[in-house]
């Protein structure tokens, strides 16, 4: 998992960015919609993580996408 993290970004205000990002999106969502309450925080989330983190956000990318392939679509890799 530490590879994951670029040591280059400053990690620690970065993570507190995207947290009061996302919990101030779960605070605007409040009292809206049922489907804005929960579309709302987990976009915040990803939108903050991208402009505050842009290389981790990329990181991640690529390994959930790594993890997709190895265990959720097994047929790929069997290419004729």
């Amino acid at each position: 998992m530490k590879s994951l993290i670029v040591p280059d970004e400053p990690f620690t205000p970065g993570v507190l960015y995207v947290g009061v990002a996302t919990l101030a999106g779960s605070i605007h969502a409040r009292n809206r919609i049922l489907f804005t309450c929960f579309l709302l925080p987990p976009t915040r989330f990803l939108l903050s993580l991208d402009h505050y983190l842009p290389s981790t956000s990329h990181n991640l990318s690529e390994y959930f996408t790594s993890l997709e392939d190895a265990c959720f679509l097994p047929w790929r890799r069997s290419t004729p």
